[in-house]
């Protein structure tokens, strides 16, 4: 039996699934691309701001030291890739903030809403709208904070990849203005911007299982 031809929006939810991974892929390697060149910087900031205490130094010594002192354990190696995943889960979490945000201005300005919150009638339309971009954003954040935290833990111990962490956290940014602005246009409206938030953490997180079966401790 001959399986039907894919529909308008489906077709248009599979172009909207190949632009996203494209993006993410373009993102990964302009990233590690310039990491190099990104950590260095951020190393000479960092010595910059820290000055001459003595916990500080040692870790702008364990900084400058390179892949030789991370692998040997280094003052930093885990306090910083912790304190950069936690940095970064900021900008998630901003996106489930304003998400949050969007849903109480609207109850609030609304009354058939601001009763319906209470269980008090059906919610509109527009407060259905909201709710579910919430609950996507909510579910999203979450993956991508734990996607984050795995792969701050599982990365090589020459810290290289660790710049994936914010390329990761600005693809989710983008993905979400994009993901809520096509909301309502259809699936095919908001496929690039769910891809540019599911991917990414999806393809983290497959790189921190990967890192897990090759050194389980």
């Amino acid at each position: 039996m001959a399986r039907p031809a894919w529909s308008v929006e489906q077709r248009g939810v599979l172009r909207g699934v190949v632009c996203g991974l494209a993006t993410t892929a373009a993102v990964a390697v302009l990233a590690l691309a310039l990491e190099p060149a990104l950590g260095a910087s951020a190393r000479r900031a960092r010595t910059g701001r820290l000055g001459a205490s003595e916990p500080t130094a040692r870790c702008a010594a364990a900084a400058a030291a390179g892949p030789p002192a991370a692998a040997r354990g280094g003052a930093c190696d885990g306090a910083c890739r912790g304190r950069l995943a936690a940095k970064w889960a900021a900008l998630p979490a901003a996106c489930l903030l304003a998400a949050v945000a969007r849903m109480g201005n609207h109850r609030f300005s609304c009354d058939a809403d601001i009763a319906a919150a209470a269980g008090r009638g059906a919610p509109s339309a527009r407060a259905r709208v909201l709710q579910a971009q919430l609950q996507n954003t909510l579910e999203q954040a979450v993956l991508a904070a734990a996607a984050g935290a795995a792969w701050a833990a599982a990365a090589p111990a020459s810290g290289r990849g660790l710049v994936l962490l914010p390329a990761h956290a600005l693809l989710f940014v983008a993905g979400r203005a994009l993901f809520t602005a096509g909301y309502e246009s259809g699936a095919a409206a908001r496929a690039l911007g769910f891809s540019l938030t599911f991917q990414p953490s999806a393809l983290m997180l497959a790189a921190a299982l990967t890192g897990l079966a090759r050194d389980p401790w």
